[in-house]
C-alpha cells in the first residue's frame, strides 16, 4: 500500500524470500517504496536484503533516471548466468527505466524483452511492465518535486498517475487454505 513508512527516511529489511521478491519487486518498488529515491535489493545465500533511503544523504530522484545505459548494458551482460545465452536472446539495448530496474535489482538481467533472475532464470518479468512501472515512478517524482530526495517528509506522499488493479468495493481477497 502507498503511505507505508511515511515517516521513515531509511529502512533495511533482511531475510526476504527470493521467490516472493522476484515476483513482487515491481509492485513493492512503485507503491510501498515509491517515495524512496534510493532502493536496492541485494541477494545472498538465498535471501534478499532490501535497503531504501530518502534521507539527506540519499541520491536525488534524478540520479535514478540518468544512468549510463552503456555501462548498465555491460553489467547486464556480465550478470547472465552461464548457459542462459543459449536459451535467451541477449539484450542489445536498454531504456532509462530498464537501467534503473537493473541498478536497483542487481540479481536481475535482461534477455530479449524480459527480465530474469540469476538465481532462478526461469522466473521472469515482462519488459513492458518494467518500462511502464518505472516510467510511472519517474512521472510521479517529476510531478512531486525535481530536486533532492522525493517525498521523504512525513505526510508528503507521492500520488501515482496509474491506478493498478484493485478488488471491487466490498469484494474480499481469496482466503488461503490451510495445508492438509
Amino acid at each position: 500500500r502507498r503511505g507505508w513508512f511515511s515517516s521513515v527516511a531509511r529502512l533495511t529489511l533482511t531475510n526476504v524470500e527470493d521467490h516472493r521478491l522476484d515476483y513482487h519487486f515491481l509492485s513493492l518498488r512503485t507503491t510501498v517504496f515509491g517515495k524512496f529515491a534510493h532502493f536496492r535489493a541485494a541477494f545472498r545465500d538465498g535471501r534478499y536484503t532490501i535497503t531504501a533511503d530518502c534521507g539527506p544523504e540519499a541520491p536525488s530522484a534524478e540520479a535514478l533516471q540518468t544512468h549510463d545505459v552503456g555501462a548498465v548494458l555491460q553489467a547486464n551482460s556480465d550478470r547472465v548466468p552461464q548457459g542462459a545465452e543459449l536459451l535467451l536472446t541477449p539484450a542489445d539495448k536498454l531504456s532509462q527505466a530498464e537501467a534503473a530496474f537493473l541498478v536497483e535489482n542487481p540479481q536481475a538481467f535482461k534477455g530479449a524483452d524480459s527480465f530474469h533472475y540469476r538465481h532462478a532464470p526461469w522466473r521472469s518479468t515482462d519488459g513492458e511492465v518494467v518500462r511502464q512501472r518505472y516510467q510511472d515512478l519517474f512521472d510521479a517524482w517529476q510531478m512531486g518535486s525535481t530536486t533532492g530526495a522525493i517525498g521523504c517528509n512525513p505526510g508528503n506522499d507521492i500520488t501515482f498517475q496509474k491506478d493498478w488493479p484493485r478488488l471491487p468495493p466490498g469484494a474480499q481477497p481469496p482466503q488461503r487454505r490451510a495445508a492438509p
